[in-house]
């Protein structure tokens, strides 16, 4: 009689054993593995974030109070309380910015670009240059020469397109009572500018928390006086900005107090500033902090 070749039940209770711990283990072996991808994602994107927001906030800091020039070098024409000195950070009840969270305000000159003058020396209130400049009437000018340590802020006191004015200039008729000038003519006549020119403007640039533009989740935003003021998204998944403002009133040079923005007297005198800030994917409120402390140059005078 002949034998039947197959598997006895046991066999195959036993085959189907380890297979369905084969599956099993591959099965969890691949949960853990994406597991292990979302939070090294998670990790990375964490990482990521908190280098972009350090850079951006700290390269903002330490732009505040930028006179542009040397503050030596510079010359002040200007017959306008709003170009005297101004303090690096401004109060942020002035920005008009609702938010639940603190507001930053940075002031500071740019750069705006560069241009050359039509003559190899200039010492007339009018500096022509081979380009546009993109200054109205009225607008503050900041400028200096590359050709030796000359820097000058005006008020534009023309409408040339190709022509700088800094001279007195009216707001209003001249021959009227209510008219005045917008620079004054210095004793000693007006400085020698030479070679390329930098033109500078007034920057004011305000950081704040907001809910997100899809409504998710909060960002941080940012508004900037040379775009409009309109509102820009930076980054996604930022909770909270604390500030604390390190305060000077003696004028020593050293920080006498660590105060909030309504604790502020005298936003000439606060000469650092700390910054908080909190990321959305923290693993609890006193984690995912990001903390950025910063002396300023704040006050420079103009001569």
């Amino acid at each position: 009689m002949k034998s039947v070749n197959g598997f006895t039940l046991i066999e195959v209770l036993i085959a189907s054993t380890l297979g369905l711990v084969l599956i099993t283990t591959a099965a969890e072996l691949l949960v853990s593995a994406r597991d292990w991808q979302r939070s090294e994602q998670h990790y990375s994107k964490r990482t990521e974030d908190i280098r972009l927001l350090s850079t951006l906030l700290r390269r903002a800091v330490r732009s505040a109070g930028d006179p542009g020039c040397h503050w030596q070098w510079q010359t002040n024409l200007t017959k306008t309380p709003r170009l005297s000195a101004q303090p690096a950070i401004a109060n942020p009840h002035n920005a008009a910015i609702d938010s639940e969270s603190d507001v930053l305000v940075i002031q500071r000159w740019q750069p705006t670009g560069k241009a050359m003058m039509s003559t190899a020396v200039s010492e007339s209130a009018v500096i022509s240059l081979d380009r546009d400049h993109n200054r109205g009437f009225g607008h503050p000018v900041l400028l200096s020469a590359d050709a030796g340590a000359s820097c000058v802020l005006f008020n534009q006191a023309s409408e040339a397109p190709k022509d700088l004015n800094r001279g007195p200039g009216w707001a209003g008729d001249a021959s009227t009572t209510g008219a005045s000038a917008l620079n004054h003519i210095p004793e000693d006549g007006y400085q020698a500018l030479a070679g390329m020119l930098t033109l500078y403007e007034p920057e004011r640039v305000a950081f704040y928390i907001d809910d997100s533009v899809t409504g998710s989740s909060s960002s941080l935003f940012r508004r900037r006086l040379s775009a409009g003021n309109r509102r820009e998204e930076l980054l996604v998944g930022i909770n909270a900005m604390q500030l604390a403002y390190a305060v000077d009133p003696d004028r020593d040079g050293d920080a006498d107090a660590w105060v909030s923005a309504t604790d502020v007297a005298d936003w000439q005198q606060v000469v650092a500033v700390s910054v908080r800030v909190q990321l959305a994917a923290a693993a609890s409120p006193e984690d995912g902090w990001i903390i950025i402390t910063q002396a300023l140059r704040n006050g420079l005078p103009h001569d």
